[in-house]
């Protein structure tokens, strides 16, 4: 076969798999008659422990769709011309959801590792300005998409910094190498924005899981080594270890949310 048709043919395959895929993940009878919980999950790289939960079958009984913007930041949220473009990629495939799925959001880390820092050392920023700045944009993504009429919204804290002082090697370590801040500070900026991010979302009737004190080793106050990656090079934490964690916290969750066979109440 010509293998520009064959490269053509393959690409097509892909797209007929993701629109029927798209198709059953938005079929409430589908959920009805599986008894399945439709969580869709949108975010940073770090969303993607969601998949993992997904392919091993952790989360029951969860069917789980998962939106990852490599570098999304909450900060950036509201820029529809940030460099990732997260918020039209985020708004296109909520436009695609149903009101009725569950959804989960995991932003922050790159926040807390990178962004907050890099503001204030280029442009004389200090670090309350931005970390509000960066919150409060997050709420207010949050309240935009509560008022499109998903009523079901859960916020996953920001993970905490694996990224070691001094280490340049793999490719996230590598664009943050400029950050003069050690791990110690970024580790006790993420845990501190986890805190104010919580209330906001207590204030504001979101639902908030923290999954990130329980990464915090008690003894160095950074991230423990069972949650690192076996990979030196990945920054994103160990999938298994992480999964487990957040098993842990979603799997009561689930059992408390409303059935997804009924509609919804329409936002006041």
């Amino acid at each position: 076969m010509n293998p520009s048709l064959l490269s053509k043919l393959v690409k097509l395959t892909k797209k007929v798999q993701r629109q029927l895929a798209l198709l059953l993940f938005n079929s409430r009878f589908l959920a009805q008659i599986t008894g399945k919980t439709h969580c869709l999950c949108i975010g940073d790289s770090h969303i993607s422990v969601f998949r993992h939960l997904q392919s091993h079958r952790l989360l029951e009984p969860a069917k789980i769709n998962v939106l990852l913007v490599e570098g999304a930041t909450a900060q950036g949220i509201a820029n529809p011309n940030s460099k990732t473009h997260a918020l039209a990629r985020f708004n296109q495939r909520l436009n695609k959801a149903q009101k009725w799925q569950t959804l989960f959001f995991s932003l922050g880390e790159v926040d807390c590792g990178f962004v907050i820092w890099y503001r204030v050392q280029k442009h004389g920023s200090d670090i309350e300005s931005q970390l509000e700045r960066s919150i409060q944009n997050y709420i207010d993504f949050l309240i935009s998409t509560r008022q499109s009429g998903f009523q079901n919204i859960n916020v996953i804290s920001a993970p905490l910094p694996t990224i070691r002082d001094g280490q340049n090697w793999g490719k996230i370590a590598n664009l943050r190498q400029s950050v003069k801040a050690s791990q110690l500070e970024r580790t006790q900026l993420t845990l501190r924005y986890n805190q104010m991010l919580q209330k906001r979302c207590l204030e504001h009737g979101f639902n908030f899981i923290d999954v990130t004190a329980e990464q915090l080793d008690p003894h160095t106050h950074l991230i423990a080594d069972s949650f690192l990656n076996e990979d030196p090079l990945d920054h994103h934490l160990d999938a298994a270890a992480y999964s487990k964690l957040l098993v842990s916290h979603l799997q009561p969750l689930l059992g408390k949310l409303p059935s997804q066979s009924t509609p919804t109440a329409a936002p006041g």
